[in-house]
């Protein structure tokens, strides 16, 4: 008898897992052509690895979003941008985790409002599952990286691998749950 969670077979990507229970790095997809095949399969591996990661996509922002609508309906960042804010980039689907300002040309004031906002993000958060049509998928793209050296903690953790009887909060709870920078950037 097999078991009710099929693993699912790769033709069209390569998967490489990068933590023993979720986590991969895929390749093999040519963003500027993915068919309804490889997308099914790109589906299947986010849905078994929970976190995939994809380098050199050449993605533009349009072609982010484009990508981004074959998962389903897309959210926008209108209800965030007050006090008269304009968006940095021209598609509000894209939300903007960055710490320039606007005309993309200095670092955000310590002090704004923005800077704060980006600061709690940096501690804590989950994409959009607070919101009333919760998000299934966040896909994050990265432009410009500083060198693997410098650059800041984060981290994934998949909240089903919890070790069951554990303690609430404790290090046995998330043993093998949580997957940090190293893992990603490949150090």
């Amino acid at each position: 008898m097999s078991g009710i969670i099929e693993t699912p077979s790769f033709k069209t990507i390569q998967v490489q897992e990068l933590h023993p229970t979720f986590a991969a790095e895929v390749t093999g997809v040519d963003f500027q052509d993915v068919s309804d095949e490889q997308f099914a399969e790109i589906l299947a591996a986010m849905a078994k690895y929970g976190v995939c990661v994809f380098r050199k996509t050449g993605l533009t922002d349009e072609s982010h979003v484009a990508f981004s609508r074959r998962f389903g309906e897309l959210d926008n960042i209108r209800r965030y941008l007050v006090g008269g804010r304009k968006p940095r980039y021209g598609l509000y689907e894209l939300f903007d985790a960055g710490n320039l300002t606007e005309d993309n040309e200095s670092v955000l004031d310590p002090d704004s409002v923005r800077a704060h906002s980006n600061k709690g993000n940096g501690l804590w958060h989950v994409d959009s599952s607070f919101n009333p049509r919760r998000a299934g998928f966040s896909l994050l793209r990265a432009c410009i990286l500083p060198p693997a050296r410098k650059r800041g903690q984060y981290g994934f953790r998949r909240q089903p691998d919890r070790v069951r009887g554990a303690a609430p909060g404790s290090e046995e709870e998330t043993a093998g749950a949580r997957l940090r920078r190293g893992a990603l950037d490949g150090a």
